[in-house]
């Protein structure tokens, strides 16, 4: 009684989990991650291109 109580809760057990997972992704908004970073070295200086998923909100700084 107790593996067949067991072998019906636990699949419920993880698709509520998965279910709630998805949800909360679904609602809040994507973070931002890096996927690539190249750095280049051109006539004007070093540059960077950054590859990224999810919105990201350029900041330039520089340094002396």
């Amino acid at each position: 009684m107790r593996k067949q109580l067991l072998g019906v809760f636990i699949p419920l057990l993880v698709l509520a989990l998965m279910a709630a997972a998805a949800e909360t992704e679904s609602a809040s908004p994507a973070r931002a991650a890096l996927q690539k970073l190249a750095v280049t070295r051109g006539a004007d200086g070093i540059s960077l291109e950054i590859t990224a998923r999810g919105q990201v909100t350029p900041k330039l700084s520089s340094l002396d």
